[in-house]
């Protein structure tokens, strides 16, 4: 199932279709704990958005993205990942978001 719902995702003929199933696919293998397939798909939603220049949605992905891998013990990812979407939610004046990543950054590694 996963995989024929990463196909179609893929053949989606509009970018911002292709970044939305990612985004959701990502978020749904994170709540079932797929955290690597979940980096996958975030990922490929981030790559999506930048090239659309749609840099709120980027930034969500982003922060989502960084749960996965630091749930996966790869910290240095996760905090790369927080560290561009604060930067991003900063550049936007979202600062309840800013300000929510800084937190992650700034909590231990579990």
């Amino acid at each position: 199932m996963w995989r024929a719902a990463a196909e179609a995702a893929e053949h989606l003929p509009d970018p911002s279709a292709r970044a939305l199933a990612h985004r959701f696919l990502g978020r749904a293998h994170a709540e079932l704990g797929r955290c690597g397939q979940a980096v996958e798909h975030y990922r490929q939603a981030v790559v999506l958005l930048r090239a659309l220049g749609n840099t709120t949605n980027a930034a969500d992905a982003l922060d989502r993205l960084g749960h996965s891998p630091a749930a996966l013990g790869q910290h240095a990812q996760a905090r790369a990942a927080w560290e561009e979407a604060f930067n991003l939610y900063r550049q936007q004046g979202r600062d309840t978001d800013a300000e929510r990543v800084r937190r992650q950054l700034d909590a231990p590694p579990r």
